[in-house]
């Protein structure tokens, strides 16, 4: 090698020794790089299969509970209804009771007067048989005089 070779040389030498360097890193960077992506994709994938855990388990704690509220005010509006629908037989069968007591006080009103006008009626025709013999009787008086 000449002298102006050797001095050359690291001109030459330097800079694809730097590029190879350079390349060298970029190659292993690159790896660490893919590494690392990996390594976060998985450590993101199992924070969102957690949070899909946790919001799953609240999403069946709320249904639980809410189908807990949903039955306790389905079994309060049954015992509502049956205490209404109770109320309302007691009411049918009072009002019934009461119909039944001015239907009969009626009747025994209409047996009662009935009776009297009966009486009545036949004391008024007693009156008029007496009216009538006397008129007949009177009649009779005058035809003869």
């Amino acid at each position: 090698m000449t002298p102006e070779v050797q001095a050359y040389l690291p001109y030459m030498v330097g800079p694809l020794a730097t590029l190879i360097v350079v390349m060298l890193g970029v190659f292993f960077n690159n790896r660490h790089i893919d590494a690392r992506l990996a390594d976060t994709n998985r450590l993101l994938g199992a924070r969102i299969d957690d949070t899909n855990r946790m919001l799953g388990a609240r999403i069946d704690d709320t249904n639980r509970t809410l189908g807990a509220r949903i039955d306790d005010t389905n079994r309060r509006i049954d015992e509502t209804n049956r205490i209404m629908e109770t109320r309302f037989n007691d009411m049918i069968r009072m009002m019934d009771a009461r119909f039944n007591d001015l239907l009969e006080l009626i009747r025994s009103e209409t047996h009662r007067l009935e009776t009297t006008m009966k009486a009545e009626f036949a004391l008024v025709r007693g009156d008029i048989s007496k009216l009538e013999a006397r008129v007949e009787r009177l009649e009779a008086q005058r035809v003869i005089t």
